[in-house]
């Protein structure tokens, strides 16, 4: 549940919701003296005792990966919608700001480097997508990556159960109730989904 008075979210169903919506991640690793950054497609499972499980992959050629195998800490940040708030719609004046939804996730990975292992991780990012999309695609390897060796040297696999996922959900909370009212009105006449799905979300959070 969306807490009405903090932009703060720690109800995981609340975040595996955004996860699952906009599951392109932009994954941070950090090691002494050096930062990586990539943007990478997760998928969402459960592990036998209902842990939150997140996978993906990468190139084993993006430097990100070396920062994999290293025990690098990540720190994975989904971005829901977000739209601009025209402090013109307060009925008291303002400064104008950005309502938004995120969600960030922690942890250390679990590398996936057998072949096995990177057709599961690959099936379940291609389940993802193909759930997300009308235009369907039939999972296939390309033929030069079919054998083993081929695919294990060229693709990277990792498992995340997060240490820490928490969200922050900036739908302004502290508004009174006219003013929330207003700004959802307003943003539902914008012709834009961003500002749309922010209505809806204010909406769903509304008291």
């Amino acid at each position: 549940m969306i807490n009405k008075r903090s932009i703060a979210v720690h109800d995981p169903y609340c975040l595996l919701e955004i996860i699952n919506r906009y599951p392109l991640a932009t994954v941070i690793s950090h090691l002494p003296g050096s930062m990586e950054i990539s943007h990478l497609p997760i998928a969402v499972e459960f592990s036998s005792n209902r842990k939150i499980i997140l996978q993906g992959h990468l190139s084993t050629r993006n430097p990100q990966w070396h920062h994999f195998k290293s025990g690098a800490t990540l720190t994975l940040v989904f971005n829901g919608p977000n739209a601009f708030i025209n402090s013109n719609w307060y009925k008291v004046n303002d400064v104008s700001t950005w309502n938004y939804i995120s969600v960030q996730a922690q942890g250390l990975p679990v590398l996936e480097e057998s072949y096995e292992g990177l057709i599961r991780i690959l099936k379940a990012t291609t389940n993802m997508t193909n759930r997300l999309y009308k235009d369907q695609w039939d999972f296939h390897i390309p033929d030069d990556l079919k054998t083993e060796t081929s695919l294990t040297n060229a693709i990277g696999g990792f498992y995340l159960e997060p240490e820490k996922l928490s969200g922050k959900f900036k739908l302004s909370q502290s508004k009174s109730h006219e003013d929330q009212k207003n700004i959802i009105n307003e943003l539902s006449l914008r012709d834009d989904e961003n500002s749309r799905l922010i209505a809806h979300f204010m909406n769903e959070n509304f008291e």
